[in-house]
């Protein structure tokens, strides 16, 4: 909202001061850890973490495509460092045919704390990582403002059609030609216009030649409550988003042990250090409790999201005293459905089975969000479109903060963008091949199906392996 960008630019004018040329001294000001944290917000993609010897820094990884880019990289960030005489620390990790990881890690080591300094760092080290022409040309220049519509309360349902393939279908059918696919739609549907139809219309209007693609992912449970930190009484909404390594996938890391594991979440409360311990309990078999710790290990920036109290996102240590508890074991335990927060109540059982595609996959599960246009589907319709002669395909995309964290920034190309996971079956693949090779028109359910495809598609232009990540 307009409120929420002004009090960001207010909260930065404040917080911001240019650090002197000549380098951090001791008699430089440290940071307070909440002007830090504010800090934080004007260098997307950092994070504070705390050093084996307790001290705060800020870390960030830079991926490279290549070796010789990386080594590129770490010379420009020293003649920027040089510029400043203020020097991070830098390490190299060659992934092979991935391409390469820079990590920096910066602090006011004279202070033991953060100062201005570092954060100046920070952003000439990112501005040296976004700088390409390339980038430049395409990132679009479209406002945030341009988007705002009114959506009534009453509009939005609270629970789903039943059956869910009764829900209202908005149909929109330009003039004009525009492709076998529209064409052939437009014939279905009686020519162009906007149409109200109902959701199960779509057996009717998807012509049998049609190869649909959809997102298998599964939700599971990641909304769950904690005791306040430091011994408080007060529950304290923890939202988890994914593994904080991206190069773990939400599926695996539910099967393994949970002890050790670190997580991304969001918090509904302001935290301004690593270190901080929040507590959830309740009641096992035995007539005890069962515990889980999350201990924050990284903070990464604040939360804003209008109609809810200020958050932050962290990263947490999972720490349970129940031996050998896999992951979706402890998120089925302590958890619950995460409705989105415009459905405005809480979740119940029922949540667990209307909250999912009914295509949904327990061996893709790892979404903290349902792939919305998915839900309308029933087996009904499914069979129905099969029977009329339409394939299917599947892809597993793991909804995170990258589809639904609030965009607070004034224009869109600066948005940071979390990236999300996902896989998808070699034969998958090769039956999408042989529809576009044999003129079959792809109908992608819903946008992370889409971007899915797209990112294969840049995987295959780059001409070699990338990380599946979009």
């Amino acid at each position: 909202s307009v409120a929420i960008l002004l009090r960001n630019a207010a909260e930065n004018a404040a917080t911001r001061q240019a650090p002197p040329a000549d380098g951090a001294t001791e008699d430089t000001p440290a940071l307070s850890p909440e002007a830090a944290r504010q800090q934080l917000g004007l260098v997307p993609g950092w994070c504070i973490e705390a050093d084996d010897a307790g001290t705060p820094v800020l870390r960030r990884d830079f991926w490279m495509p290549t070796y010789a880019a990386a080594i590129d990289f770490v010379q420009s960030i020293s003649v920027e460092a040089a510029a400043m005489n203020h020097h991070p620390n830098l390490q190299l990790t060659h992934h092979c045919v991935d391409g390469a990881t820079v990590t920096a890690e910066i602090s006011t080591y004279a202070l033991r704390a953060l100062s201005v300094f570092d954060f100046e760092l920070a952003t000439r080290i990112a501005k040296l990582y976004g700088h390409s022409a390339a980038a430049e040309a395409f990132a679009p220049e479209l406002r945030m403002c341009d988007f705002h519509y009114e959506l009534p309360d009453q509009l939005i349902a609270q629970y789903p059609s039943q059956p869910r393939d009764q829900s209202r279908l908005l149909l929109s059918i330009p003039e004009g030609r525009g492709g076998s696919l529209l064409d052939e739609v437009r014939e279905l549907a009686g020519g162009p216009g906007l149409k109200d139809r109902t959701f199960s219309d779509i057996v009717d209007l998807l012509p049998s030649s049609a190869h649909l693609v959809r997102n298998e992912s599964q939700v599971f449970a990641a909304r769950l409550f904690a005791g306040g930190l430091d011994g408080s009484a007060k529950d304290i909404e923890v939202m988890f988003l994914s593994p904080d390594s991206a190069e773990h996938d939400p599926a695996d890391a539910l099967a393994q042990p949970c002890n050790g594991q670190v997580w991304r979440c969001m918090v509904r409360t302001i935290i301004d250090a690593p270190g901080r311990v929040l507590t959830a309990r309740v009641p096992d078999q035995s007539g005890g409790s069962a515990t889980l710790r999350l201990r924050v290990q990284r903070l990464y920036s604040t939360w804003l999201e209008e109609g809810e109290d200020d958050g932050v996102e962290v990263a947490v240590r999972l720490e349970s005293d129940v031996p050998g508890m896999t992951a979706q074991k402890l998120f089925d335990t302590f958890g619950r459905v995460p409705l989105p927060p415009y459905m405005r109540r809480e979740s119940e059982a029922v949540d667990m089975e209307t909250y999912q595609t009914v295509y949904a996959s327990q061996q893709a599960c790892g979404s903290v969000a349902a792939p919305t246009a998915g839900l309308h589907f029933s087996q009904q319709v499914l069979s129905s479109l099969a029977s009329k002669g339409v394939r299917f395909s599947s892809v597993a995309l793991h909804v995170g903060a990258g589809t639904f964290r609030p965009v607070t920034a004034a224009h869109i190309a600066d948005h940071e963008m979390h990236r999300e996971r996902f896989s998808v079956r070699l034969s998958d693949v090769e039956d999408i091949v042989a529809s576009l090779e044999a003129g079959r028109p792809l109908v992608c359910v819903g946008t992370t199906t889409v971007r899915t495809l797209e990112s294969l598609y840049w995987m295959a232009v780059a001409g070699q392996p990338a990380s599946m990540r979009t």
